[in-house]
């Protein structure tokens, strides 16, 4: 079979990180694993730390550094600045590197930041992609912080389909890979015409351990885990353990902007006693923490996807969460009990029915335990990295 000639673009691209440099440092290795010729555009601040990485010889990095003007811009206007800087240097930089088959944009993966490499001509994917997912405004109301920022993102979310750099990027595409349903759809109104859904993030099989039948014990252990910040809506974890007896126990894994909130909201809380925040922790901990849990509690008002839940599915736990977003189209409903997007007060109710349901009715639970677990492997990399290797050769064919 002959191998792609890919040119990729990951702004973000750096071995051994988190976030978007290490999706894009896994997406350009794994075609490169699977024997295409991969040319990487990326910022010339990763140089130092791919030089010092052991790379195959079917991978080529170009590095891009955007104007000395753009870096002249502070805060977070003069990052975007010298994001939408560098994507004009780096087609200028393509237009010299050769012949492609196929050109994807991995990182950033930027709704509103869009690509410019759709001008190259050749087979264009974009993705995967989110940012169309708007926190329901419900939910201002518990939140902790400045909304301003939050009204004006949802505001900027809506107004995206007449903003022409992103709508050109999506009519240009020949694929959209959208980590969400609401991404997806948005990405329709700006009229991509060609749209897979892909999370924006992958379960690594190092993490997996199978369920294994539930302990008959005291307490039901509820978990929680992620950074603490107004978005994710922690203080709604709070608000489900008030709605349940004493048989529930929850456990909170994270630290960030809204700590001294949920720090009030637990000192004032009658369920106070059932509840443990344990802060920033090592992963090991977390880890030990999925596997002894009987849920997954997961609040977030506004999230892509969450590497978490996908952590959590792969120990076998059921997720209860809301029905929305990047949860509502990749945890599928026999993996926990998904509820309707409503008001925090309704919402809270059946958070907390659907964890009594778990707790009584072990058949259940075993069965959404092992939905979970079975689940969650088509997310390993190696299972989108297959699905990726034939979506390339069909644009090519197609081309």
């Amino acid at each position: 079979m002959v191998n792609v000639k890919l040119l990729m673009s990951a702004y973000a691209c750096a071995p051994d990180k988190g976030s978007e440099a290490g999706i894009g440092w896994s997406w350009v290795n794994g075609m490169a694993d699977l024997g295409h010729d991969v040319t990487v555009l990326t910022h010339t601040r990763n140089r130092s730390e791919i030089e010092t990485a052991p790379v195959r010889p079917n991978l080529r990095f170009e590095y891009v550094s955007p104007s000395t003007l753009s870096g002249k811009v502070k805060g977070q206007l003069g990052v975007f600045a010298q994001y939408f800087s560098w994507q004009a240097e780096a087609l200028a930089t393509a237009r010299k590197s050769g012949l492609f088959d196929v050109v994807h944009h991995v990182t950033w993966g930027s709704l509103q930041g869009g690509s410019h490499l759709w001008k190259l001509g050749y087979p264009f994917v974009f993705g995967p992609v989110g940012g169309g997912q708007t926190m329901p405004p419900t939910f201002y109301t518990i939140v902790q912080g400045d909304l301003r920022l939050e009204r004006l993102r949802t505001a900027v979310t809506r107004l995206m389909p007449w903003f022409p750099p992103a709508r050109a990027t999506f009519r240009r595409a020949n694929l959209v890979l959208a980590a969400n349903t609401e991404t997806g759809e948005l990405a329709k109104r700006m009229g991509a015409q060609h749209i897979e859904y892909m999370a924006d993030t992958a379960m690594q099989p190092h993490l997996l351990h199978p369920p294994e039948a539930r302990q008959s014990k005291e307490l039901f252990e509820v978990l929680w885990v992620g950074r603490l910040l107004h978005r994710k809506a922690v203080l709604l974890a709070i608000d489900v353990m008030e709605r349940l007896d004493d048989g529930f126990r929850l456990t909170i894994y994270g630290d960030g902007p809204d700590g001294p909130a949920l720090a009030h909201r637990i000192q004032h809380s009658l369920a106070r006693h059932r509840i443990d925040w344990k802060g920033q922790v090592p992963w090991g901990e977390v880890m030990v923490a999925y596997r002894s849990s009987d849920a997954f509690l997961f609040t977030s008002a506004r999230d892509t996807m969450g590497s978490q839940v996908f952590e959590a599915m792969g120990s076998g736990l059921p997720v209860v969460t809301m029905n929305h977003q990047g949860v509502g189209t990749h945890v599928p409903d026999a993996a926990g009990i998904k509820v309707p997007v409503t008001n925090p007060g309704q919402v809270a109710h059946d958070l907390a029915q659907a964890l009594k349901v778990l707790r009584d009715d072990s058949e259940r639970w075993q069965a959404a335990a092992q939905s979970a677990f079975d689940s969650v492997q088509s997310h390993l990399p190696e299972k989108r990295l297959e699905q990726m290797d034939r979506l390339y050769r069909g644009l090519r064919v197609k081309s």
